[in-house]
């Protein structure tokens, strides 16, 4: 009798983005990572610090780690582990990794992949761990103090144009943009500060107060993104242009609500697609009793939120102790700027139906210019930059699964990443035969995926009675 018929063939052979496992016996192709970040001190984060500590430590060994050996070095590396589960922890840990694209295995050995070699030595800097396999495993203290480059501005170059020149021989591409140029002298620096961002329901406008008081030139506007940006102000037009600069200010109470409601994953996404190279994530950290019981409660939630704002994001990561700090730091951070900003300044107007294009191109075609630096016309930025103009067929998907009850962002991402849009969704349902193929179609579609993404039969069924035609 032969092997009994899979029932999910068909819908394999059909949908490229199936689940099905490969057959081959060379190192099989993987989804992209989509920024994957283990969260701190999780089974993940120690294997894969772990195996890049093992590589410092054995230069000349070329043949991996067998998974015996790895789990012997995680005793060491994270001993509050409880050891009789290590085993399985450090398995279902490389099951995780290996379908983020971090290691593969040959022949039972473990390898660390290119983009997890690179991922593991940024999560050993930011953790404050050490390179050596027996380095420690304490946890990093979250401390009020400059955690990235701050107030460093020569250390990303400058605001000005990044990208290359291109190749000379390159064929030119069709301008997608408009541009003028300031001359120095020709604008003023000012601050814009979002009118949703307040010092509390009580205090709705202490902050802009407490900013004025320290003679910053502010102005209060409903800002499509961020929650503080930097605009030079032309003397005689008194158009804007917006500077590379931008700041989105989180309290310990509003962070922990952004990453419940979703807020957080969508935030930062249209933060990475404004354009503007400096993107600071500021965490007002005041203390109390309130604000220190849900830091201890949410330590290792927060703590992710560190590594992923400065290693999946290159965010600028600040801390401040009040609100009077934050106020002191945007105080300070002005002052820098006007500093800076005293040449010629080339102010972009994107298109704004190909806003990110739009502007990678003008950087680029701009980086040749000297004692130059780049803006953005304002009011292109807030229409490019609005909700409703920032959303693809793709990400409003996510959006209507995360209406379902159980469907977290990591969940809504990898359906979506099988079935990238409704139609999508609704093509691979019409494939299949039976109602209870259609139902479970999700849940199969999943069942290798990490926990956090895997769909169970309950849920699977659930999608389908919302999405069934």
């Amino acid at each position: 009798m032969g092997p009994p018929p899979n029932k999910w063939a068909k819908y394999n052979e059909l949908n490229p983005n199936s689940s099905a496992k490969a057959t081959s016996s060379k190192k099989p192709a993987r989804p992209a990572s989509r920024n994957y970040v283990p969260k701190f001190d999780s089974a993940a984060f120690h294997v894969l610090t772990s195996l890049r500590a093992y590589e410092i430590d054995n230069p000349t060994i070329t043949h991996g780690i067998g998974q015996s050996e790895l789990v012997r070095i995680m005793k060491f590396r994270a001993s509050h582990l409880q050891s009789s589960s290590l085993s399985q922890k450090t398995s279902a840990a490389l099951k995780t990794l290996l379908q983020n694209s971090c290691v593969y295995q040959s022949n039972g050995r473990i390898f660390l992949d290119t983009d997890g070699r690179t991922l593991a030595e940024k999560l050993l800097k930011s953790s404050g761990m050490g390179n050596s396999l027996f380095g420690t495993s304490k946890q990093p203290q979250l401390t009020i103090a400059d955690t990235n480059r701050d107030l460093n501005l020569a250390d990303t170059g400058s605001p000005r144009f990044s990208g290359s020149s291109g190749s000379n021989d390159a064929a030119p591409k069709q301008v997608d943009y408009t541009c003028e140029t300031w001359n120095p002298g020709d604008y003023t620096i000012r601050v814009l500060l979002d009118n949703r961002e307040v010092a509390s329901m009580q205090d709705r406008q202490g902050l802009a107060n407490d900013m004025r008081n320290l003679g910053l030139n502010l102005e209060i506007e409903a800002l499509s993104v961020g929650d503080c940006l930097w605009v030079a102000e032309h003397n005689t037009s008194k158009r804007w242009a917006v500077l590379d600069w931008i700041v989105e200010r989180k309290t310990l109470s509003d962070l922990r609500s952004s990453i419940i409601d979703g807020r957080y994953h969508e935030q930062k996404g249209r933060l990475r697609k404004s354009g503007l190279l400096n993107v600071v994530y500021l965490i007002e950290f005041a203390q109390s009793v309130h604000n220190n019981m849900m830091y201890k409660e949410n330590k290792r939630k927060f703590l992710t939120v560190v590594s992923h704002t400065l290693i999946a994001d290159s965010f600028r990561l600040k801390f401040t102790k009040s609100q009077s700090e934050t106020v002191s730091y945007l105080a300070l951070l002005t002052e820098c700027l006007r500093k800076r900003y005293t040449r010629s300044l080339r102010v972009v107007v994107p298109n704004i139906q190909n806003f990110e294009s739009s502007i990678e191109q003008a950087r680029e075609h701009c980086s040749s210019l000297t004692d130059t630096d780049f803006a953005i016309e304002y009011s292109s930025f807030q229409t490019s930059m609005s909700k409703s103009k920032m959303y693809t067929v793709g990400e409003t998907f996510r959006l209507m699964l995360r209406v379902i009850k159980g469907i977290s962002f990591e969940k809504a991402s990898a359906i979506q990443t099988l079935f990238p849009t409704p139609r999508h969704l609704w093509e691979a349902y019409a494939r299949l035969g039976t109602e209870e193929e259609r139902r479970a179609l999700i849940s199969e579609s999943t069942k290798d995926l990490s926990r956090a993404e895997k769909i169970n039969s309950t849920l699977s069924a659930l999608i389908y009675d919302v999405y069934k035609c």
